[in-house]
Parts: structure tokens; C-alpha cells; sequence
């Protein structure tokens, strides 16, 4: 990712919408303290987040800001004037003399592949008054991240409650939408549940599967067309599922009363279901009696090959 439109949308960071404030009021006085960066990040991310959140609150007008280098140096200067007293009361007492209300301090992280920002705002006796997180799975999405973290610095903490209060709301919405759907829990087999809208759900892989297949042999086409234009439980997004997704129903521990290995939770008619993948003229279908995989020919008629739709819940 190229620092340049990075940074653009640091500047977005702390940004902070105008306020008025009243005849001889005074700013509040902040300081901003450098980054914490992990050593396996760039220090130029860190140096950026610094010198953004830095500028910005200086062109915000709205405080009197003190940068990370001199409370660095009045903290020094008293660790060495009092060699008594901790770094920590150190900086207490440097925060107090210089007037300081809050604090900005933040680290940048990586664990893996994904990186990690969080900004603390601590009050003068170094407590914390906020924090923010954002994360990211990549290098790519640290813009995304960014622009995550500064929404919410921007907001106040009432507003803050109020919108994750409204997400709470939404997220009960969407249960009470999806269970409606699903209707009433109707049979359990291990990590399969079956609901009574004619749906079964793969509590490991996530997948929700028709309850049967179509019943009738089918071209290859016929069963992408029947998956694809299926409207189960009054969903819309059931695909044809992929040669993988099939062979992770096989269970040779299970059989169903027509000999399948498969939950009996699926009314499987046949054997060998059609799966989704293709390469040239062939398409690949998978056996419920042996486990094995097929590749056969898109146009052929074949007995025994089943449409059996599925989607992400």
C-alpha cells in the first residue's frame, strides 16, 4: 500500500468537526505521545499516525497541543531532578505542571498477516477516559482501519452508546428474520440441525443445505438451473454446491435408509448429487455410496444425479 493516499486518509483520523466555542473559553491543552510500533511494522506507519494526529489537532483549533518530544523532556528533566520517584510519577507530575488534560497515546501491532491500531485518550490522572480498536487482515485493509478508528474518536460517548445500542436492535432483528425463516428446530443428528421450513444447517461449516434433493435424475444443467432459481424458506441465494461442499457431508459413520453416507437429516434419492465445479466439457458430481468423485460429461444424461441446492446462512 502506497503512503501517500494512506495518509490522505490518516488525516481523516482525528480530523474533529467545528465547534464553537464561547467568548474567553479556553482550549483544552492535550498532549500527543509517539506511536508504539511492533518491530515487525514499518516505524514510517507509526512516525505517519504521529505526525497526522499531530497536525490535525493543531489545525482543528480547537486545542493547545503539546507534542510527544517535549513531555519526553520536561519528564527527563524531573527524573533526573528527582531520581527518587518512577518515570510513571514522572510523567504525572509532567502531565500536572504543563497543564495537560488528556492524553493521546496508540499502538500498531501485527500478529501474522493482520495488524492491530488502538488509540488511548487518558485523562490527567492517567486513567483511561476512551479507547478505540480497529484491526485489520492486511497491509491493504489499514486504510479501512483507519477511517474505522477515526469515525469512532469522532463521535461522542453518548453517541457511541446510542449506535451500538441501535446495532443491538438490528442484529435481534435479523435473528427473530432468520428464525422466522428457518422456522421451528425439528431434528438434531451431531453438527446438523434440521428446521422445519425444509432447511438443515451445518453447525461446523456454516452452510445451510436443502432438506432433499429434487428427487428425479437430472442433466448437469438442469441441476445448476434448479439450484440456482430454488427459493427455500423464501431465500434467494441458493447456489449449486462444489465438489468439496459434498464430500464434507460423506460420514461413513452415517447411512440413510437407502444405503447413502449422509446425515439422515438430507433426503438424499440417489447417489451422486451434481456439484457446481467444471473443467471443459465435464462437470464433477459426488457418490454418497462410496465417496468417490466423478467428472462426467456436461451433456450426457446419467441416472442417479441429483440437484441438492445450498447457501452461506
Amino acid at each position: 500500500m502506497k503512503h501517500i493516499p494512506f495518509y490522505f486518509l490518516l488525516v481523516t483520523l482525528f480530523a474533529t468537526p467545528a465547534i464553537s466555542y464561547p467568548a474567553g473559553e479556553k482550549k483544552i491543552k492535550v498532549g500527543i505521545m509517539k506511536f508504539e510500533v511492533s518491530k515487525n511494522i514499518a516505524p514510517s506507519l507509526g512516525t505517519l499516525l504521529y505526525d497526522t494526529l499531530l497536525d490535525n489537532m493543531l489545525q482543528s483549533n480547537q486545542f493547545t497541543v503539546v507534542d510527544g518530544d517535549e513531555i519526553d523532556r520536561i519528564q527527563d528533566s524531573i527524573t533526573k531532578t528527582h531520581p527518587e520517584i518512577s518515570r510513571q510519577e514522572a510523567k504525572k507530575r509532567t502531565i500536572d505542571q504543563m497543564g495537560i488534560r488528556k492524553l493521546y497515546v496508540g499502538t500498531l501491532s501485527k500478529i501474522g498477516s493482520k495488524f492491530y491500531l488502538t488509540v488511548k485518550v487518558l485523562k490527567a490522572d492517567a486513567t483511561v477516559e476512551r479507547m478505540e480498536k480497529s484491526s485489520t487482515a492486511s497491509e491493504d485493509g489499514l486504510e479501512t482501519c483507519i477511517q474505522k478508528l477515526a469515525a469512532n474518536l469522532l463521535l461522542s460517548p453518548e453517541t457511541l452508546q446510542a449506535r451500538a445500542a441501535a446495532e443491538r436492535i438490528q442484529k435481534e432483528a435479523v435473528r427473530r428474520h432468520r428464525e422466522a425463516q428457518r422456522g421451528k428446530e425439528v431434528g438434531r443428528d451431531g453438527r446438523f440441525i434440521a428446521y422445519s421450513q425444509g432447511l438443515v444447517k451445518d453447525t461446523t461449516t456454516g452452510l445451510m443445505w436443502a432438506a432433499g434433493d429434487n428427487g428425479s435424475d437430472i442433466t448437469w444443467s438442469g441441476a445448476r438451473s434448479y439450484c440456482k432459481h430454488y427459493k427455500g424458506a423464501g431465500y434467494r441465494d441458493w447456489r449449486m454446491p462444489t465438489q468439496d461442499e459434498l464430500a464434507g457431508l460423506y460420514d461413513s459413520g452415517k447411512k440413510n435408509r437407502l444405503g447413502y453416507f449422509v446425515t439422515g437429516l438430507i433426503h438424499i434419492t440417489a447417489c451422486c448429487p451434481w456439484a457446481s465445479d467444471s473443467r471443459g466439457s465435464e462437470a464433477a458430481s459426488f457418490s454418497f455410496y462410496s465417496g468417490a468423485r466423478y467428472w462426467l460429461q456436461q451433456s450426457s444424461d446419467y441416472h442417479n444425479r441429483r440437484a441438492l441446492p445450498v447457501r452461506a446462512d
